[in-house]
């Protein structure tokens, strides 16, 4: 025989358990996953796009930058410029 070793007899009463357990740990992870779910769906209705105003506004910000950005560009190929020339 088994020297202190217990076997573990299936029962059915042990396979009902285990299946009980089972459906409650699924239970539980499907609810979490519907939650999540319906959180992130109505999450998403509440989510409208700005007012045409707003756009606008954003749009010339951002026309705005991009001018500032080229103007900074030729200002550091100008500096970039001098630094290689021969000003000696």
């Amino acid at each position: 025989m088994h020297s202190g070793a217990h076997a573990i007899e299936i029962t059915p009463r042990r396979i009902k358990r285990g299946v009980t357990r089972t459906r409650k740990i699924l239970g539980r992870c499907l609810g979490t996953v519907a939650l999540a779910a319906a959180a992130l769906l109505i999450a998403r209705l509440d989510v409208q796009a700005a007012p045409p105003e707003d756009n606008k506004e954003v749009s010339q910000l951002l026309e705005d930058i991009k001018g500032q950005a080229a103007d900074l560009q030729r200002d550091s190929d100008e500096l970039e410029s001098f630094t290689r020339s021969d000003m000696s």
